[in-house]
């Protein structure tokens, strides 16, 4: 219900103001809370009036923070970066104002992305007994986590940051006070040294629903095959497979020798129990010759009920028309928009 600018009589009327006692401060009118937020919820989309509103008086803060920081992802790109919102949540902690509770989108890269010229893994300057490591362990509203693994080296190209940059980040992401919120994980060009990590990772997100795979890559080990020995779970003795829930997103671009693209391969091993309802596919039906898509498509025949597939479409269209011609199995699906792009930039739209 919007409310119309008339119905404040008293306060933006002059009228009004001219039948007021002359002893009367208008400074003083009290204007409901409710409608000083439902003002504020109007500029959810206009950043630089939000934030004059949390300048303006305590009562606005609360909802300006929360406009300010539900769509927008707080980016940490380097070590000052990082130090500096440490030094922010800690003074917002001994005001107790709460700054950390508004978070809920976080990307991290690995890599300085915009610096050439150098390679910069500043995650290795993260040790686990500064006070730096508080940093997460006061993050407990993040749903989303963006993970960006690469950097730009000195003749300008790109390339994977090793696996052992992570090591330091993966322990802060993986305490409960941080996991237990997550739903939703994006790893862009992220390199893991094995399954194994993979897998210890995913297990310790228990309402993860989303997930999101960029590029990415297991540093140490072959792809899996059928000679594969069974892998084991992260938490032990507990059985596997790693069961995934919700919207799985997948991207898959053409070859690119500085993005070897293996993780994706696993998919359709053994150590997952394939359970989405949602599959967004981008890129290519196949890696490394392996018809991937095809493959994943079976395995989600029993469950899927709404997929979105965005082909790149090579000379040989086998992988492709197998591909499609696993959607008979999907009995559930209510839902599939397909985008095929040829070399030649046509664009087909099933």
């Amino acid at each position: 219900m919007r409310l119309p600018i008339q119905s404040l009589p008293g306060i933006l009327d002059p009228a009004s103001h001219s039948r007021a006692p002359q002893n009367m401060n208008l400074a003083s009118v009290f204007v409901p809370p409710e409608i000083c937020d439902r003002t504020i919820d109007f500029l959810w989309n206009d950043p630089a009036a939000l934030m004059s509103c949390s300048l303006t008086c305590t009562l606005w803060l609360p909802r300006s923070r929360y406009h300010l920081f539900r769509a927008r992802p707080v980016k940490l790109y380097n070590p000052s970066g990082y130090k500096r919102l440490e030094a922010i949540l800690r003074r917002s902690t001994e005001a107790s104002t709460g700054l950390a509770h508004y978070i809920h989108h976080l990307d991290i890269y690995a890599g300085n992305p915009s610096l050439v010229g150098s390679d910069i893994t500043w995650l290795k300057l993260v040790d686990p007994a500064t006070p730096l490591s508080r940093l997460f362990a006061s993050l407990t509203s993040v749903r989303r986590l963006t993970l960006w693994g690469c950097c730009r080296v000195r003749d300008g190209s790109w390339k994977h940051v090793p696996a052992d940059v992570y090591d330091p980040l993966f322990r802060f992401i993986s305490q409960p006070a941080f996991a237990s919120t997550l739903t939703t994980l994006c790893l862009g060009a992220t390199t893991f040294a094995s399954i194994h990590d993979f897998l210890r990772l995913l297990s310790a997100f228990p309402r993860l629903s989303c997930l999101d795979l960029r590029r990415c890559h297991i540093e140490h080990g072959p792809p899996p095959s059928p000679d594969t020995p069974p892998a084991r779970h992260p938490a032990g003795n507990a059985p596997l497979p790693l069961p995934l829930h919700g919207e799985l997103r997948v991207s898959v671009p053409p070859s690119d020798p500085w993005q070897p693209l293996d993780l994706p391969l696993w998919l359709t091993s053994d150590v997952f129990a394939l359970h989405s309802d949602t599959l967004r596919w981008d890129g290519c039906a196949t890696v490394q010759g392996h018809p991937l898509l095809h493959d994943v498509l079976q395995r989600l025949a029993p469950t899927l009920t709404h997929l979105h597939i965005n082909l790149w479409l090579d000379e040989d269209e086998a992988p492709v028309r197998s591909a499609l011609a696993a959607l008979a199995t999907c009995r559930a699906l209510v839902f599939a928009h397909i985008r095929c792009h040829t070399r030649a930039g046509a664009l087909a739209a099933l």
